[in-house]
């Protein structure tokens, strides 16, 4: 990694583990530590980290990502604030869920190191089948126009859902638009951070580049 950063003249790096084994959490703080001090200050270290709402070691998917120590040996930790629902239907990432993410978050990693994943994404679950399939904004717009289906704005979640019916299957779809992403913008300011990150470009509603242009002008 020092090679490659140097050699292509990289501003840092950007480490994104997924599906880390809780048992290995010693070894990622040994890892992050040993980046940090090889790479800092001359390149910026960064670390994206699944949502968490507490620190749980033995959680399956997030007890090996210890935000305490990480954001000891990392510049930002990008906190990927999505996908509350999975196996079942629901949003992508409620203000409420991001609301208590970030609660728990600021009380272990400074407000000035922390960047805040927003999905752009949405999901499409055949409710007979469980796992959902991905859409882009687009594709969810006109999956709604296809079947005639009536957009709905959940003011609760503060995100979009429809639901719709093909091959007599019952359909349920949840997914991000310039609103429920400028609602999510909201909470960067409110807790101070440092400023956000998003998945994935191309997927979005490009409406929210206006969003971005007007309220993140030091990007």
């Amino acid at each position: 990694l020092t090679q490659k950063v140097t050699a292509d003249k990289y501003d840092g790096v950007n480490i994104d583990f997924e599906f880390v084994p809780p048992a290995d959490r010693a070894a990622l703080n040994s890892f992050m530590e040993g980046l940090y001090r090889r790479l800092s200050p001359r390149f910026r270290v960064t670390i994206s980290v699944p949502a968490k709402l507490s620190d749980d070691p033995d959680h399956p998917f997030s007890g090996a990502f210890d935000y305490r120590t990480l954001a000891r040996f990392s510049d930002q930790l990008y906190i990927l604030a999505y996908d509350e629902h999975f196996s079942v239907p629901g949003p992508i990432a409620s203000i409420e869920f991001v609301r208590n993410v970030l609660e728990y978050a600021k009380t272990v990693i400074p407000p000035h190191k922390i960047k805040l994943g927003m999905a752009v994404y949405g999901y499409d679950w055949e409710v007979s089948q469980g796992m959902p399939r991905s859409l882009t904004y687009r594709e969810a717009i006109e999956l709604a126009q296809k079947h005639n289906a009536t957009i709905v704005y959940d003011e609760t979640a503060q995100e979009p859902t429809f639901t719709y019916t093909a091959n007599g299957n019952r359909h349920i779809v949840w997914f991000e638009d310039v609103r429920s992403f400028s609602a999510k913008l909201d909470l960067v300011f409110e807790y101070n951070l440092a400023g956000i990150a998003v998945w994935r470009l191309g997927q979005e509603d490009p409406r929210i580049w206006i969003v971005i242009r007007n309220r993140l002008k030091y990007l």
